[in-house]
């Protein structure tokens, strides 16, 4: 994309509030929404805890609450489940077996809803900075987004987690207030960080103190995490992030506009 044609004064404006004390608490925004979610064995001293991860958005929906993540992250632990029958599911701190609350999944688009009815997500964290609460938007799906526009997304890398033992495990969340859009098509929209214009991503209970240079940061379970925009009087959810590209620093988020208020996946959106 051409950031020539850009209107300057945007681009100002947004990088203004970015890196300022506003800018830091909207970074801490989508991380309200969302929470770890992984799979594994239960810990045993003396052997080590093999786990995967990703990140799971909160929606409610028509009074419906839902629960968004990738297909891809569902999948490895249905691989894993059926495998080894001692592996357990966990929103933060709730167990929970995700498969029988499935409302639709899509390979093709890597998306899958699940039915988080009659959740109670305070037990998800017991961390006074991250509390999770499901997204009610004021529009759905989102209206459209524009190359050039900022967005503001959060999950749960496993490179900010932390083991402190055999069984105790912390997730530090990673998120991000300004992030452009560099391109919108169809099917997906691609981000791109630029260090050199923006804040660090905001980290809550994290080990990292400085980030990676570029092409080394893996942001691998991120997958799942939700993306806003914020609009004059409210913010709208524009997606789910997808895939990262390591090499390129690219955010691929796929658009809210392929679930419906019921749930289910719609590929005629495209």
């Amino acid at each position: 994309m051409n950031y020539d044609n850009l209107d300057p004064k945007k681009i100002e404006a947004t990088k203004r509030l970015v890196q300022g004390s506003l800018g830091q608490e909207a970074a801490k925004f989508p991380i309200m929404f969302a929470a770890a979610l992984f799979f594994a064995r239960p810990p045993r001293m003396g052997v080590e805890l093999a786990l995967n991860n990703g990140t799971i958005s909160f929606l409610e929906l028509e009074h419906r609450q839902i629960g968004i993540t990738c297909f891809h992250v569902l999948e490895a632990y249905r691989q894993k489940r059926e495998q080894d029958s001692t592996v357990d599911c966990y929103l933060g701190l709730l167990s929970l077996d995700l498969v029988p609350r499935l409302i639709d999944q899509d390979p093709e688009l890597d998306i899958v809803t699940l039915d988080l009815s009659g959740l109670n997500l305070k037990h998800v964290s017991d961390h006074p900075q991250i509390s999770s609460a499901f997204f009610c938007p004021a529009v759905w799906p989102c209206t459209e987004v524009q190359e050039g526009d900022f967005v503001a997304f959060g999950g749960f890398p496993r490179l900010f987690r932390v083991l402190l033992n055999f069984r105790d495990l912390v997730f530090g969340s990673f998120s991000y207030a300004g992030c452009r859009v560099a391109s919108v098509r169809e099917e997906h929209i691609v981000c791109q960080f630029e260090r050199e214009d923006l804040l660090p991503p905001v980290s809550l209970i994290s080990p990292i103190k400085a980030l990676p240079g570029a092409g080394q940061l893996d942001l691998g379970g991120l997958s799942g995490g939700p993306v806003f925009i914020l609009r004059q009087l409210h913010w709208e959810f524009v997606g789910i992030i997808y895939q990262y590209s390591i090499d390129y620093e690219l955010l691929y988020i796929r658009p809210a506009k392929f679930i419906g208020t019921d749930g289910r996946i719609n590929r005629t959106a495209m």
